[in-house]
């Protein structure tokens, strides 16, 4: 819950989702060919309205409007950026349970192109 996260929590939380992906995505980019790709990692918690989440989904909205921005500026440049965005894994040991139908699988093979 927000009212019982901390201010390092919370930074913490913006530090790792969205700063991270700026930084790296910064350092990467002069470096990147064209026909390049770059792929972030978010999550469905982004639509969630689970209590408890509003600070990390919020961090992982924020990068993926950062990956919408930089397929723009990027593509002059032959490199695509993509924002991935995944849903629960059994491994995460979810309070939520995944539906029955959902299988769950390596995210390594979701990048076998």
């Amino acid at each position: 819950m927000l009212n019982e996260s901390s201010d390092e929590e919370i930074v913490n939380a913006f530090s790792t989702n969205c700063m991270g992906t700026i930084f790296c995505t910064r350092a990467a980019a002069p470096v990147m060919k064209n026909g390049s790709h770059i792929i972030n990692i978010s999550s469905g918690a982004v639509d969630s309205k689970y209590p408890g989440m509003s600070v990390y989904a919020t961090a992982k909205a924020g990068m993926e409007v950062f990956s919408e921005a930089m397929f723009t500026e990027l593509q002059p440049l032959g490199i695509k950026v993509t924002a991935l965005r995944c849903g629960q894994m059994a491994e995460d040991n979810a309070q939520q349970p995944l539906h029955p139908n959902v299988k769950t699988r390596r995210i390594a093979t979701m990048f076998s192109f």
